[in-house]
């Protein structure tokens, strides 16, 4: 009897729990699909929207997946279910979701690896898992680096000899002749960097060099091109290091409006951590 009280109310509080958790799916996250073009191709971005801000890494896996097969089954609404898939790991993520997809529609896919969370230290242990199990079911592994690729086996004391190493490709409008260059007047001299604007770019690092180096001589022009989470941090420090008519932050900027950019510069710098 004590027993079967006990099984009740380990029942209850099963019950309880699944409850709970639908109450929280429902009313403290939700996935949003947005739909639209980049240069003639349809984009379908899924979303992952959670209230709750204090969330396990696995947790946000989680959501960021759901958010993708959200996206996905958008898409195979328009367009049918494609061939194969493609997912591109900045970390682990978009494999996670191409093992959903997977094992859900028994789509293959292929798998490739751009992360520096290895090399970083910013993998998690609890990833190690995942990011097995997205190698072992991938139709082919590619790496975009024999280093990446030694440091994703040293991460998982594996070694994977099928794996592909394949570099990242240039878009081909980059191979386009370099104009003739008008004579210049010299009257200043164009570094030009592009790059996402976050902490592991070293563009704070750039600017404490530019200061240091050329000392607010205003011949001297750095152009950073593009965008991320550290604009306004950036943007402070090039005022507090008196480089506002210095240093100029375009923004972010289309393939083709990156390569005039570039065609007018006289130098081309590459900051990173």
């Amino acid at each position: 009897k004590s027993l079967l009280g006990f099984q009740s109310c380990q029942n209850v509080r099963t019950s309880i729990k699944i409850l709970c958790n639908f109450l929280v799916n429902i009313f403290f996250s939700r996935n949003i699909v947005n739909r639209y073009s980049i240069e003639g191709i349809d984009v379908y971005e899924g979303i992952g929207v959670s209230l709750i801000s204090s969330v396990s890494f696995e947790k946000k896996l989680s959501i960021w997946t759901n958010a993708g097969i959200a996206a996905f089954e958008q898409y195979v609404k328009k367009n049918g279910y494609p061939n194969i898939l493609h997912a591109h790991g900045r970390f682990l993520n978009a494999g996670v979701l191409a093992v959903s997809i997977n094992a859900k529609y028994d789509i293959p896919y292929v798998y490739t690896e751009h992360s520096t969370y290895y090399r970083r230290g910013l993998a998690p242990e609890c990833s190690k898992k995942y990011l097995l199990n997205v190698i072992h079911n991938a139709s082919v592994f590619t790496v975009v680096s024999q280093s990446l690729l030694d440091d994703v086996e040293q991460f998982l004391d594996l070694k994977f000899e099928n794996a592909i190493i394949v570099p990242n490709a240039l878009d081909k409008i980059f191979e386009r002749p370099i104009p003739t260059r008008r004579q210049k007047r010299h009257e200043e001299l164009v570094f030009v960097t592009v790059s996402s604007l976050e902490e592991k770019k070293g563009l704070d690092v750039l600017l404490y060099a530019f200061q240091l180096a050329f000392e607010k001589n205003k011949f001297y022009k750095l152009y950073i091109v593009g965008y991320g989470p550290l604009i306004k941090t950036l943007l402070l420090l090039r005022n507090n290091l008196g480089l506002n008519e210095n240093v100029v932050f375009p923004g972010k900027k289309c393939k083709i409006d990156i390569l005039d950019i570039l065609d007018k510069a006289d130098l081309f710098v590459l900051p990173s951590r």
